[in-house]
């Protein structure tokens, strides 16, 4: 939604990640933990836990109602279609900034402005356009698509890694593999599954037979 509505209107997309994020908010949980010798003349003593920790069950939850107050305090506020899609009107146009957790994407006709900002409450990294985020590539398009196209969400990456997991789990059965790299699609042209006779799945296989599907899903 967010790459659709800078194309339209001419934004610019810049991608970066909060550095140890949950250190950020507070935990409204009364947790403590029992000081390791690491803690040197506090060893042993009882240590109550201020920050949301990584771990804890409310971390994300605790860091999200942090940032967004810096959102709201930068005149952003949570759109209708998600309440994680930030909108702010610049009069002439809107900004909106995309949220998940620590990672985030600014659609600006100046984004660096809004991290330059956010930069003042944060420790950000990975900052510039976007090329790999939420597990799929994102790629500029040049002109040779055609049309208005600009910009394409691609899976090559999780492809790439599905496909050598998969190579080394079948890889004591060669004929497996084999019957993985000779078809292009997902079916095999006048396959008859209703007429296959051949022995049902042992559990292990069957296990292997549900990640081939879920990766494909």
């Amino acid at each position: 939604m967010g790459f659709v509505l800078a194309n339209l209107n001419g934004l610019q997309c810049c991608a970066a990640n909060i550095g140890n994020a949950f250190l950020y908010g507070k935990t409204r949980k009364k947790v403590y933990i029992v000081a390791g010798p690491e803690f040197g003349s506090l060893h042993s003593r009882r240590l109550i836990i201020d920050q949301s920790l990584y771990g804890l069950h409310s971390s994300a939850v605790r860091f999200h109602e942090h940032f967004a107050a810096k959102l709201r305090s930068l005149r952003f506020h949570p759109s209708l279609a998600d309440s994680d899609f930030w909108i702010k009107e610049c009069g002439d146009h809107y900004e909106y900034i995309a949220t998940y957790v620590d990672d985030l994407l600014v659609f600006s006709r100046d984004p660096m402005a809004l991290i330059t900002t956010t930069k003042d409450d944060y420790i950000l990294k990975g900052i510039g356009e976007p090329e790999y985020y939420l597990g799929g590539n994102v790629k500029t398009l040049d002109k040779t698509w055609g049309g208005t196209t600009a910009t394409a969400l691609l899976v090559r990456t999780y492809i790439a890694n599905v496909v050598e997991k998969f190579e080394q789990m079948l890889a004591p059965s060669t004929e497996m593999l084999f019957l993985l790299r000779a078809y292009s699609t997902p079916m095999a042209d006048g396959y008859h599954p209703e007429l296959d006779d051949t022995p049902l799945l042992d559990p292990k296989e069957a296990s292997q037979y549900c990640a081939l599907v879920g990766s494909a899903n």
